[in-house]
């Protein structure tokens, strides 16, 4: 029993109190008294608040719910459960064993319970880090809501489990709208079709002539040519960089880890409109592909590709990647490729391998730009060290600029982003491209 009881701050501020009256004791005989009557009501209260905690077996029934899925960068609630089983009132402080990739290691949470009240609630949580969370003991400071001079320590033996997903919360502050609902707003022409035949139609103005039906042209005495069905079904790959650039960190997580959450949100908007999504991952001399299909099973097996990638330290070989598309990707598609540049010379090695995959595919390029630099940079610069910050801030961002400005001289479409944004911003440009339909 003793190992379960601890004295909380209120009973050492009593009994500092009590030694400061002592000492003045010396010199005043009421102060003796006083400091020998706050020793006393310490006792008693101590006294009291034994029995009342340890009248019961165990006066708090306490149970922890987990959920098996957690979001990765998201606020995740965890459920908790208090049950007050005595008859009088209570606050008890929560003390967790979390995770220890979130590394929290001072987590308390304070509660009151009424008389035999059951409470519900929750906290939050915010992983970092995709893979296995594990939860350990659950602690609980047990004390009367008057007094409490002693608290009662009970612990709670429950180890669960759950599995850290890329990001699948964001997908609730997605307002964005489909490639119909763009389209119900203007009508775009059709630069491309497909080669499923449909019908024999009458021939209008503005059709295009190349589809002429000649033989049926002769028999109906007017002008008559093929209508084909408009292809609905296209091919789009998420090509995420796993190098050493994607390793930097930005608020607690990796660019790849940004990277990640916007694949797999772009990958829902992909299927919901009914093209067929695709994953290829990259690195130095290594890839891991994914083929591309339509249905939501597809979903599933892609949040599970992309909950195992990982970076690495080497430069990312973008030669091996296009050899690669071109050995595995035969029909021309979508592909959104997921890079960082740290440097104009990375842009310039890498450049020649860039335009080759866009000669054969429709190349959209997602780099990431330093929100934090560019804030810095709009500041003003009140020192001559914050001047010097500026001024470097100012030539990351600039240069930034410029390779993106790069990429779009050589035809390639870019979206230069900051992190927190990627996810909006490449659906938004797939979104744009199939209200184009210039694929």
């Amino acid at each position: 029993m003793l190992k379960r009881l601890y004295l909380t701050h209120t009973t050492f501020y009593l009994l500092g109190l009590a030694a400061m009256l002592f000492v003045f004791g010396l010199l005043s005989s009421l102060a003796y008294r006083l400091g020998f009557a706050v020793l006393i009501t310490v006792m008693i209260l101590i006294i009291r608040d034994i029995f009342l905690l340890f009248i019961l077996g165990s006066p708090v029934e306490f149970t922890r719910k987990v959920p098996k899925r957690l979001s990765h960068g998201d606020p995740n609630p965890i459920a908790v459960s208090f049950q007050n089983r005595s008859a009088q009132q209570l606050r008890v402080k929560l003390v967790e064993n979390l995770p220890y990739q979130l590394q929290i290691f001072d987590f308390e949470k304070n509660y009151r319970l009424s008389p035999g009240e059951v409470l519900n609630t929750t906290y939050s949580i915010i992983p970092v880090l995709r893979g296995e969370y594990t939860w350990g003991s659950a602690v609980l400071l047990i004390r009367p809501r008057y007094g409490g001079l002693l608290a009662r320590k009970e612990e709670f033996y429950q180890e669960q489990n759950a599995t850290c997903y890329p990001s699948f919360l964001q997908f609730s502050d997605l307002q964005l709208r489909t490639p119909a609902e763009n389209a119900a707003q203007n009508d775009v022409r059709r630069i491309g079709q497909s080669l499923e035949f449909e019908q024999i139609k009458e021939y209008a103005p503005g059709d295009d002539y190349r589809h002429m039906n000649w033989k049926a042209t002769a028999r109906r005495g007017q002008l008559m040519l093929n209508r084909y069905q408009d292809e609905r079904s296209q091919d789009i790959y998420c090509a995420i960089d796993m190098g050493r650039t994607m390793k930097m960190p930005f608020h607690g997580r990796t660019l790849l880890d940004y990277a990640i959450n916007a694949a797999l949100a772009l990958t829902k908007t992909v299927i919901a409109t009914h093209d067929k999504a695709g994953v290829l991952a990259f690195a130095h001399q290594k890839s891991e592909f994914l083929p591309p299909a339509k249905d939501w099973r597809q979903f599933g097996k892609i949040n599970e590709f992309l909950y195992k990638l990982e970076t690495g330290f080497l430069e990312s070989d973008f030669e091996y990647l296009y050899k690669f598309i071109r050995a595995n990707i035969r029909r021309r598609s979508l592909v959104i490729l997921f890079t960082n540049f740290d440097s104009e010379n990375a842009l310039k090695r890498n450049f020649r391998y860039i335009k080759d995959i866009a000669r054969h595919h429709l190349l959209v390029v997602v780099f990431f730009e330093d929100s934090q630099a560019r804030e810095l940079a709009e500041t003003e610069a009140p020192d001559t060290a914050a001047i010097y910050e500026r001024a470097v801030s100012f030539d990351k961002v600039h240069k930034s600029r410029l390779m993106a400005r790069e990429l779009r001289k050589a035809g390639i479409r870019t979206v230069l982003c900051p992190p927190e944004k990627l996810g909006v911003q490449v659906i938004n440009e797939y979104l744009g491209i199939k209200k184009q339909q210039i694929l």
